[in-house]
């Protein structure tokens, strides 16, 4: 067996550099699913929204909307009729989900 592998042989300063390696290491994670909770999860909660959820929301995104259709939502609401509201987002569906790229350019300048 290999001197690095038996703890108990190892001398006081190594045993000491390795228990305050691995103290820091814990200490860190302890740390870090603290700010997980406080920053990400806490504020969730008083939504009534799961730890996995609000985590899943804040890393991951909500990928069902646009950012063209966020805009016709937010800032550019005052510019854009209620049928363009509506017909925007439904084209931009229509080219997401086409199967190939030709389907995609075809209709990329049939904006109603």
């Amino acid at each position: 067996m290999s001197p690095l592998a038996d703890l108990r042989s190892l001398s006081f300063p190594l045993k000491g550099l390795l228990s305050a390696y691995l103290l820091t290491i814990g200490i860190c994670y302890l740390i870090a699913v603290l700010y997980l909770f406080l920053l990400e999860v806490g504020p969730h909660q008083k939504l009534s929204v799961s730890i996995l959820q609000s985590t899943i929301h804040k890393y991951y995104g909500n990928r069902g909307t646009s950012r063209i259709e966020a805009m016709l939502r937010g800032e550019m609401a005052e510019y854009a009729t209620d049928s363009e509201k509506k017909d925007i987002p439904e084209w931009v569906d229509e080219g997401r989900l086409s199967k190939s790229k030709n389907d995609y350019r075809q209709g990329l300048h049939q904006m109603p």
